[in-house]
């Protein structure tokens, strides 16, 4: 398996990642990992090794990119430090969906710079869950599947809501 860390231009800046890819030629599909609010860390790691055990390409992107330097954030303590809180949810708050709907092409290049240029599953975790759908909303051409798990905020009256955005997938 080869891991290595990757920094991806986007419209806003440079998005480091965590690329995890079977070993050999690259060829095959690929999947992106939205995080969830506690950023890139060895649990993310670890499920991407399982997905690359299964064939596939995982690219991790850190979507908190725009706040700077940070954690990552220990899920079990993060919440119950206040100052940590404070600045997870103003990161959380910062961070649209619009902003990695709007990532995900730059996401879907990197792959392509890779050697992964077909098509691409999305799967989320918590706040990842609602981006990974609108990833696929977004990019229809490209992705074909999407998963949320445990899914925060799925349905508001945001325009940019995965609620909203569910009419436009053909992803499964």
């Amino acid at each position: 398996m080869t891991k290595r860390n990757i920094s991806i231009t986007t419209s806003d800046g440079a998005c480091p990642a965590g690329f995890f890819a079977p070993d050999g030629a690259a060829s095959g599909s690929a999947i992106i990992l939205y995080m969830d609010a506690f950023g890139p860390r060895p649990a993310l790691d670890s499920m991407a090794e399982r997905l690359v055990g299964l064939g596939y390409a995982v690219l991790i992107p850190d979507l908190f990119y725009r706040s700077g330097a940070y954690g990552p954030f220990d899920a079990k303590t993060a919440f119950g430090d206040p100052e940590k809180a404070k600045q997870l949810r103003g990161m959380l708050t910062e961070t649209t969906q619009a902003m990695t709907a709007s990532d995900t092409g730059a996401f879907l290049g990197a792959l392509a710079k890779e050697g992964y240029s077909g098509k691409v599953g999305t799967v989320g975790y918590c706040m990842g869950g609602g981006r990974a759908i609108n990833a696929a909303a977004h990019h229809p051409d490209r992705i074909v599947a999407a998963a949320s798990f445990h899914g925060g905020n799925l349905a508001n009256d945001a325009p940019d809501s995965p609620a909203a955005n569910a009419s436009k997938l053909n992803a499964r």
